[in-house]
């Protein structure tokens, strides 16, 4: 069986970069890159992972490389893109998709620093290196471009399904806030800032997160 790539894609050819893409929303979204036509750069921490799903990509006669990157370092950014580069020749898209689920269960004033830092190491600095990173090269480029931030319904409206949980909400609320303004400055040079803000997705990091009576509730609620 081969991928189905359809010629009148936009993206066909071009150079996708994923990251947090050993396993759901990532995961699904590099093999969905694939399958448009895109040369596809999966970037996580699992490289085991990483590898399998390159192997299914071209198993399916698509392209992909595997990054083992961990987005709270500027360094690892920098490599993915400069990997990427190297391999297919240009950066034309990136999913910066790399997120975590820090949980105190607790309210703010018993919140520990550590769960606070954790889910902004993540999910802010992660993004602001992903950025920093994509889009230094992508103007160096002078071609245009897109990114797609996966942020989080939760940083558009405070879900009572995550009261308990002000380190994770507050991170996809800045989320929400960069990419609003980075936009406006990426506008200039053609390229596209966009987030997405998906609710309670059965991945491995909300089943954890919450356990399966916990996600019931959470998909009701949002």
């Amino acid at each position: 069986m081969s991928l189905t790539k359809s010629t009148s894609s936009s993206i066909s050819g071009k150079t996708a970069l994923v990251t947090g893409a050993s396993s759901g929303i990532g995961r699904a979204s590099a093999v969905a890159l694939a399958k448009a036509g895109a040369k596809v750069v999966v970037a996580a921490r699992r490289k085991d992972k990483l590898e399998e799903l390159v192997k299914e990509i071209k198993d399916l006669g698509g392209e992909a490389l595997a990054v083992k990157v961990d987005v709270t370092s500027l360094e690892e950014n920098e490599a993915a893109v400069k990997a990427a580069v190297a391999k297919f020749g240009s950066l034309d898209i990136v999913f910066l998709n790399a997120g975590v689920f820090s949980s105190s269960g607790k309210p703010i004033w018993e919140t520990d620093v550590k769960t606070w830092e954790k889910n902004y190491q993540v999910n802010v600095f992660g993004v602001y290196y992903g950025l920093k990173a994509a889009l230094a090269q992508m103007v160096s480029q002078g071609k245009g471009g897109s990114v797609i931030v996966n942020s989080s319904a939760v940083g558009l409206k405070s879900q009572e399904a995550l009261q308990g949980n002000s380190g994770y909400t507050s991170s996809k609320f800045a989320v929400t806030g960069i990419i609003k303004y980075v936009a406006a400055e990426a506008a200039k040079h053609n390229i596209r800032i966009n987030a997405v803000a998906p609710g309670v997705i059965e991945t491995d990091m909300t089943g954890g997160a919450h356990g399966a009576q916990k996600f019931a509730e959470a998909v009701h609620i949002i």
